[in-house]
């Protein structure tokens, strides 16, 4: 299996249970993980392999500045791990479903004016 497989199953299924999945650009920067996974109230940074791959010490180290400011970085390396992942965080969220409209009402308030659409692009 080719890790753009993973990658695209993360985004579909993220995308799925409502949430949002960002490939992450960082030029200049190596390690970078692969992706920034947005569900309301949390950030996660996810970062995509083959069942056999490994992790580079760029890479390494990118995740560990990540952690000490306080985010999750994930490790995915197969299609059943990016779902079993998916579904465990689709749950917290409607857990937290009262949470959620509060974020989504205070995104709204907080994004007007600075979206796409909003700047005509």
């Amino acid at each position: 299996m080719r890790e753009v497989r993973v990658e695209q199953t993360l985004a579909a299924e993220v995308k799925k249970a409502g949430g949002l999945c960002r490939k992450w650009v960082c030029p200049g920067y190596r390690g970078a993980p692969d992706r920034i996974v947005i569900w309301p109230g949390a950030i996660f940074f996810v970062e995509t392999k083959t069942p056999k791959g490994r992790l580079s010490a760029h890479q390494k180290f990118f995740h560990r500045v990540l952690a000490s400011y306080g985010f999750d970085v994930v490790v995915l390396n197969t299609q059943q791990k990016v779902r079993d992942w998916v579904d465990a965080q689709a749950g917290a969220v409607l857990k937290a479903g009262a949470c959620a409209g509060l974020i989504s009402s205070l995104s709204a308030r907080h994004t007007k004016g600075f979206l796409p659409e909003d700047i005509g692009a």
